[in-house]
């Protein structure tokens, strides 16, 4: 059964969900990068990592429809077949966030002009 981490017990500022497992290796390397600190002042990172086989290949929206309902982020992060075997090791961003969730319609169409059709998600690097 596909259960994410309860909201309470997220307090990290990013939610990325494992969904494939045919290299630990370049898990491993994932989520070091992630864990550096960042920024001029080095702050410390806060991500939660859903690291649970019963994700393996688990689609978008089978993750969107486990964040819904539950304070859900802005954003949620996989790490898919796409980030383990590309060089940069990128992540799949999805926006949470609806229409319904918006002010307007500008607003809505501010939140995903950057992200490639249908427009939910893109693709993501930690510089």
């Amino acid at each position: 059964m596909r259960v994410l981490p309860a909201a309470a017990d997220r307090d990290e500022d990013a939610l990325v969900v494992r969904t494939d497992y045919l290299d630990e290796q370049v898990w491993q390397d994932v989520v070091a990068v992630l864990l550096k600190p960042w920024g001029d002042e080095q702050y410390e990172a806060h991500v939660c990592f859903v690291d649970d086989a019963a994700w393996v290949g688990a689609s978008v929206d089978d993750v969107l429809a486990a964040v819904r309902g539950d304070d859900d982020p802005a954003v949620v992060f996989l790490a898919d077949r796409t980030t383990m075997q590309a060089e940069s090791h990128p992540l799949l961003a999805v926006t949470t966030l609806t229409r319904e969730d918006c002010v307007d319609e500008e607003d809505y169409e501010q939140l995903i002009e950057s992200a490639p059709p249908p427009q939910r998600s893109t693709r993501s690097t930690r510089t």
